[in-house]
C-alpha cells in the first residue's frame, strides 16, 4: 500500500495516533501497512502538531498538502527553525517533489551564509575606520597646537566617512535582507534546484557528491565531489550575472580541487561568457543547465591542483563522512 499522508488510510492512522487510541506497534496489523510506513506516519503526525502550534495557517496548509514528503524538512522542525520553515513552506505547491525540498534546504543555507558574510564585511569596515579615528583623535590636540590644518582635515574626513558608513551599513543591510527575501520565490529556489541538478550530473559521471561542504579555510562549496581516482571537483552555483561578477571568493576554492566550475542557467550563458572574458574569472570552468539536464560544459583551464600533502585524502574522507552523517543522522 502506498502511503502519502493524505490518503484515507493515512488520515485514519494519524487520527488514531493523535487521539492516542492505538500504539505504534499495533498499526501494521490493523491497517495492513509496514512498520516503516507506520513510523513515517507517526513522525508526520508530530510535525502536524508542531506546525499547528508554531507556524502560520499558510504553512499548515502546505504541510497537509505535502503529506509525508514534508519529512524531508524534519531537521528544521527538530531545531525549531520556524523562520526557515515559514520561508520554505510559503514557496511549495502541489507539484513540489521530495528532491525539490532538498534543493530548497540547500538554498536556505546558502542564503543565510550570504547574509552572514555581508554582515561580517560591513562590521569589519566599520571597525577598521573606528581604529583609524581613535588613533587620529589621540593626536588631535597636538595637531591643533601646531596648526596642522591638513591633519585636522584628515580627521574630519575620517569622521564623516565613518558616520556615512554607519548610516549606509544600516540601509544597505536592510536592502540586502529585503532583496534576499524577494529572492525566496525566484533566485532562492533556483539556486537550490541548480545545486541539485548539477549534483546529479556529477554523480552520473562517477563522482561521490556532497552539498554545502565546508572546506578547511572556512569557505562553503555549493557542490563538491571526488571520483575513484580521488580527483576533486568543486562547483559554485550562480543565479544571476550580478551574483557571478561580484564573487571574489571563488579563488579560495582552487587549492582544494583539481577542477573548478561555475554553474548557471542556460539563458545566462551569453551574459556570463562575455563577462568572464573581461574579468578575473577567465579560464574557469562553466556548466550550463537547461530545464532538466546539463546543456553545455566549458572545461576548467586554470592551473591548479589539490597538492598539499595529505589534503586530498583528508578531503575525500571528510566528504564521505559528511554524506554518511546525512544518512545516519538524517541531516
Amino acid at each position: 500500500m502506498f502511503i502519502t499522508g493524505k490518503d484515507r488510510t493515512s488520515l485514519t492512522v494519524i487520527d488514531d495516533l493523535r487521539k492516542k487510541t492505538i500504539r505504534l506497534k499495533e498499526i501494521p496489523s490493523k491497517y495492513n501497512i509496514s512498520i516503516d510506513q507506520a513510523k513515517r506516519l507517526s513522525r508526520y503526525s508530530k510535525i502536524l502538531v508542531k506546525t499547528e502550534k508554531n507556524l502560520s495557517e499558510t504553512s499548515l496548509y502546505a504541510v497537509k498538502m505535502l503529506g509525508v514528503k514534508v519529512l524531508q524538512l524534519s531537521q528544521l522542525f527538530k531545531c525549531e527553525d520556524w523562520e526557515g520553515l515559514e520561508e520554505i513552506l510559503h514557496i511549495v505547491d502541489s507539484k513540489t517533489r521530495t528532491y525539490d525540498l532538498e534543493a530548497l534546504l540547500l538554498a536556505l543555507k546558502a542564503k543565510r551564509e550570504r547574509i552572514e558574510e555581508f554582515e561580517k564585511e560591513a562590521k569589519k569596515r566599520i571597525k577598521a575606520l573606528e581604529l583609524i579615528e581613535t588613533s587620529q583623535l589621540q593626536d588631535q590636540q597636538l595637531m591643533e597646537d601646531s596648526q596642522n590644518k591638513n591633519a585636522l582635515q584628515d580627521i574630519k574626513r575620517i569622521q564623516k566617512e565613518l558616520k556615512e558608513l554607519r548610516q549606509e551599513n544600516i540601509k544597505s543591510f536592510f536592502e540586502a535582507v529585503i532583496a534576499t527575501d524577494l529572492m525566496s520565490s525566484n533566485d532562492f529556489k533556483k539556486h537550490g534546484e541548480l545545486q541539485y541538478k548539477v549534483g546529479r550530473w556529477l554523480y552520473s559521471k562517477g563522482y561521490i557528491v556532497a552539498f554545502e561542504f565546508v572546506l578547511p579555510n572556512g569557505r562553503r562549496a555549493d557542490v563538491i565531489g571526488f571520483n575513484e581516482n580521488k580527483e576533486i571537483v568543486i562547483i559554485e552555483v550562480k543565479t544571476s550575472k550580478g551574483n557571478f561578477t561580484s564573487d571574489k571568493k571563488w579563488i579560495d576554492y582552487l587549492p582544494y580541487c583539481d577542477s573548478f566550475y561555475f554553474c548557471s542557467d542556460q539563458w545566462l550563458w551569453p551574459n556570463i561568457e562575455s563577462t568572464s572574458k573581461t574579468n578575473d574569472k577567465t579560464g574557469a570552468g562553466f556548466i550550463f543547465i537547461d530545464e532538466n539536464s546539463v546543456a553545455k560544459v566549458l572545461e576548467d583551464r586554470l592551473e591548479h591542483k589539490c597538492l598539499l600533502e595529505g589534503l586530498r585524502n583528508s578531503l575525500t574522507f571528510s566528504i564521505a563522512r559528511t554524506i554518511s552523517n546525512k544518512v545516519v543522522q538524517g541531516h
